[in-house]
């Protein structure tokens, strides 16, 4: 379980975890949320999952959601799914 408050940088875990559970399927509307929210520049970020952090530990969670690959790439909860259940 989390800490209530994260002061630490923890955007290995939290991308790995996306790819993992194959929760987002793009990146560009996650990419677009966070641009909104990084505008507001929160004092705190309370997310529904995890525990909250700071708009310090929040620029590094940004960074990571900018610039690394998180969407769907076939694997759900850490396994292969067939190719015909994900094809148009």
């Amino acid at each position: 379980m989390p800490p209530p408050v994260v002061t630490e940088n923890l955007t290995r875990e939290m991308l790995a975890f996306y790819r993992k559970a194959g929760i987002f399927a793009h990146e560009a509307p996650v990419r677009q949320v966070v641009t909104r929210v990084e505008r507001l520049n929160p004092a705190w970020i309370h997310p529904m999952h995890g525990g909250s952090f700071t708009r310090e530990i929040a620029s590094q969670f940004y960074r990571a959601l900018y610039e690394e690959r998180f969407a769907f790439n076939g694997m759900l909860r850490g396994r292969q799914l067939p190719v015909e259940a994900h094809t148009p």
